[in-house]
């Protein structure tokens, strides 16, 4: 009898303890994300824009040049950046532990020190590991959803859209996006943030398990064409490869707690966005100076 008693006990209180260890996860992911902001606002106080492969030979993503402003000059110190990313000079480096920083991983991810192939990066060989947060690359639509259409996918002589993904040119990534920054190359300051720092998104909670883009050496970036943690359970039943990719659904804002996700704005605050948002709004809140009058409650 006083066995069945504990039983039912420890059945009670077993989800009180998981919520609370959730709880704590996503204050700790809410954290990263206060550190990540406070990067960027650190890193354009001194180059006057947003960390974007400054000078860096090749394909560099906006992760290594935020390192010293996020107390990981050491870190930084190691890596050549005078060779591609994915150069042999740098994949010691890139393959020993600790990597990515903690400050760059959702401790609600379960895949998070994962190492997978990446576009870019030849698998199964080369693989490199994700990270949790992609910078807002604007309200730009993928294949399907809904938002604002990327200049380059459109085919003038068939009116086909090819979609947010690999064989979309974007002027080199050199046209400004409708974020604060673009997927690659391209990189605004404040005096774009039209809308106003408090109502445009700097970044937000990605998977980097479930999207070949998103991952802490080249580029992690998302758009809010479709509504937060959109088909995470297909993707996680059938993640993305190279051969795969699925951006439609992969290149997106998602995360693991339950309901929403968290973003970093460009005023360094931090917000927890239902799943319910209305789209209209989730939209809005991607573009840097889109003239919108919608705001998040």
């Amino acid at each position: 009898m006083v066995i069945a008693i504990i039983g039912v006990l420890i059945a009670l209180l077993l989800p009180a303890v998981q919520a609370a260890r959730e709880a704590a996860r996503r204050s700790q992911c809410s954290n990263n994300l206060k550190q990540l902001a406070l990067g960027f606002h650190n890193y354009h106080d001194v180059h006057e824009k947003f960390p974007m492969n400054p000078s860096f030979a090749g394909r560099w993503g906006w992760t290594i040049p935020l390192l010293p402003f996020v107390e990981q000059n050491a870190f930084y110190q190691e890596l050549d950046k005078n060779v591609e990313s994915w150069h042999a000079n740098n994949w010691p480096r890139l393959t020993r532990d600790p990597l990515p920083p903690s400050c760059f991983l959702c401790p609600s991810d379960p895949w998070n020190q994962e190492l997978l192939e990446e576009e870019n990066f030849a698998g199964p060989t080369w693989k490199i590991r994700q990270i949790d947060y992609a910078i807002n690359t604007g309200d730009y639509r993928n294949e399907t959803g809904l938002g604002e259409v990327e200049y380059a996918d459109i085919n003038s002589s068939s009116g086909s859209y090819s979609g947010y993904g690999p064989n979309a040119s974007y002027d080199g990534g050199r046209r400004p996006a409708r974020g604060p920054m673009g997927r690659y190359v391209w990189t605004g300051n404040f005096s774009d943030i039209l809308d106003g720092t408090a109502n445009t998104f700097l970044l937000g909670e990605c998977i980097g398990y479930l999207c070949t883009a998103q991952n802490f050496i080249t580029q992690s970036a998302a758009t809010t064409a479709h509504p937060i943690n959109y088909q995470n359970e297909q993707l996680i039943k059938n993640p993305p490869t190279n051969a795969s990719p699925q951006w439609d659904s992969a290149f997106g804002f998602r995360s693991m707690h339950s309901g929403g996700a968290s973003f970093g704005l460009c005023d360094g605050s931090v917000k927890f966005v239902p799943e319910s948002v209305e789209h209209a709004i989730y939209r809005a809140m991607a573009s840097r100076a889109g003239g919108e009058t919608l705001r998040l409650p």
